[in-house]
């Protein structure tokens, strides 16, 4: 096909851009259904032809995807590209619960290494007391705020790694 200029321009079928992005047809039949990604071009017979424009929308869909969105949001973001405010909300909340990932992790890890530590020690505890460790870790997470597990994180260095050795196995 021939585009403005006579200059050809790449279109792909659904199912060869299914093939180069990795996709299955029935995604790209999917996100066409919701809105997400329609093809420039159709065939006389009705064959989807996508274009580079399709292609990079493509790829912002997989990238908003990657990001943790849910399709609806996706199509609230796509929808007005001048307007940042929706992709802005949408992010801050993904980083929000990003933070909250990596908080509990690093909570996890530390009190790994709490457990490690006990388990090389010279008096090993017994299981009941390992359980008891983990559970009081446990409940402690659910009863304090992030801002309160946050704060605790910052002055975890004014109290000394003895203490907070101690803090962790309790």
């Amino acid at each position: 096909m021939t585009a403005e200029g006579g200059v050809d321009r790449p279109r792909w079928s659904v199912g060869a851009l299914a093939k180069v992005a990795g996709m299955t047809v029935r995604t790209l039949h999917h996100y066409d259904e919701l809105g997400l990604l329609r093809p420039s071009e159709r065939t006389p017979s009705g064959h989807r032809r996508y274009t580079e424009a399709d292609l990079h929308r493509l790829y912002q869909v997989r990238l908003l995807r990657q990001l943790g969105m849910s399709l609806d949001e996706i199509g609230g973001v796509l929808a007005d590209t001048s307007d940042p405010g929706p992709l802005t909300k949408v992010l801050a909340g993904h980083l929000e619960q990003l933070d909250e990932q990596v908080w509990r992790l690093n909570a996890l890890r530390r009190q790994t290494r709490g457990l490690l530590a006990q388990l090389n020690g010279p008096t090993r505890p017994d299981s009941d007391r390992l359980l008891a460790l983990l559970g009081s870790t446990t409940i402690f997470d659910q009863h304090l705020t992030r801002e309160q597990r946050d704060f605790l994180d910052e002055h975890a260095a004014d109290i000394g790694p003895a203490a907070r050795e101690r803090l962790d196995e309790e």
